[in-house]
């Protein structure tokens, strides 16, 4: 996102991504079942309620669904839409959530011990 022409599609789909397996890993802290989707907004809605602390931020990344297919299959939308300012966005999201997330493992890790 530094470079001069920086690779705003390609970052959009990987902030995506990462977003999906943030969620799912939430699921799996949860012992709840992870379903067979992509779908962030669905995972999000199984999230909210075991995690009503993250809800803000779960909902924030949620959004981030329709990044996958207009980001891998430009033809299908002639103007994606995507800025630079919405990827660093999204990296600031998932960069917060990821460290919520990072500081109650820790405080249950060290409530185990």
């Amino acid at each position: 996102m530094t470079a001069k022409t920086p690779l705003i599609e390609p970052a959009a789909y990987h902030c995506r991504q990462a977003a999906e397996k943030l969620f799912k890993g939430l699921l799996v802290g949860k012992a709840i079942d992870v379903p067979r989707t992509h779908d962030l907004e669905r995972l999000a809605a199984l999230l909210v309620e075991p995690y009503e602390e993250f809800a803000d931020d779960i909902q924030a990344l949620a959004i981030l669904s329709p990044w996958s297919v207009v980001t891998r299959y430009p033809q299908l939308e002639s103007d994606v839409g995507i800025t630079r300012d919405d990827v660093l966005q999204a990296i600031h999201g998932l960069t917060e959530l990821r460290d919520k997330v990072l500081a109650l493992a820790s405080q249950t890790l060290s409530r185990t011990a």
